[in-house]
C-alpha cells in the first residue's frame, strides 16, 4: 500500500541457497560416510542456519544503507537524495520498492548474495499474485487456493460462485414484510 502510495516500483526475488551463505562460529564437525568433515559454513536443516543467515543479511542490508524498523525488524528502509528504497525480508525471499529503475538496479547490482530470477515488476510473491493498475494494487491467492484444493482432492468439485440459486426470483419492496408485523416478528 506503501508502495502503491508513494508511486514506487515494486521488485523482488528469493536468495539463491541462502543458509548455505553463513560462515560459522562454531566448531561444529559432520559425520558423512564414516567420515568426519568441519563444517565452515551453515548448511540447510542446522539449528543455526536460520539465525546465521539473519545476522548475514542484516549485515548486508546495512551495508547498502538499508536500516531496519524497530517496530517490525523484516522491514529495511532507505532514504536518500535519490530517492526510496524499502525491502521487506521473509526467510530468503525479499520483495522490494524503489524511488526509480536505477535506485532498483543498483540494488539488484550491489547485493553480494545471488538472486534467483528476479522479478522487476513484481507480479508474484509467495504465490500471491499482484495485479497493479496506477494507483490500484490488487492481490490474489488463487493459485494458493487451487493449489490446496487440488491437495485435498477438491480440485474437481463442481464450484459454486454465488450462495443463491441462480434463477431466483428478484423480490418487490411490496413482497418484503414491514417492520413490526407479525411476519417480521416470525423472521426474528
Amino acid at each position: 500500500a506503501v508502495a502503491v502510495a508513494m508511486d514506487l516500483l515494486l521488485f523482488g526475488s528469493d536468495v539463491t541457497g541462502a543458509f548455505l551463505q553463513s560462515l560459522l562460529d562454531e566448531l561444529l564437525f559432520l559425520e558423512w560416510n564414516g567420515k568426519y568433515y568441519r563444517l565452515h559454513k551453515t548448511l540447510y536443516g542446522l539449528k543455526q542456519a536460520a539465525y546465521a543467515w539473519n545476522a548475514d543479511l542484516d549485515k548486508e542490508m546495512r551495508r547498502l544503507g538499508l536500516q531496519p524498523c524497530q517496530a517490525e525488524p523484516c522491514l529495511y528502509t532507505r532514504h536518500d537524495e535519490r530517492g526510496w528504497l524499502m525491502a521487506v525480508v521473509w526467510v530468503d525471499d525479499i520483495v522490494a520498492a524503489a524511488s526509480t529503475a536505477d535506485i532498483r538496479d543498483d540494488f539488484l547490482d550491489d547485493f553480494k548474495y545471488e538472486f534467483g530470477s528476479i522479478s522487476r515488476d513484481l507480479t508474484w510473491v509467495l504465490k500471491i499474485k499482484i495485479e497493479r493498475k496506477g494507483h490500484l494494487l490488487g492481490l490474489s491467492q488463487v493459485s494458493y487456493i487451487e493449489d490446496i484444493a487440488a491437495k485435498y482432492g477438491a480440485d474437481h468439485a463442481n464450484p459454486k460462485y454465488t450462495p443463491m440459486e441462480s434463477d431466483a426470483s428478484i423480490y418487490t419492496k411490496a413482497q418484503c414484510p414491514e417492520i413490526g408485523s407479525k411476519e417480521h416478528q416470525e423472521m426474528k
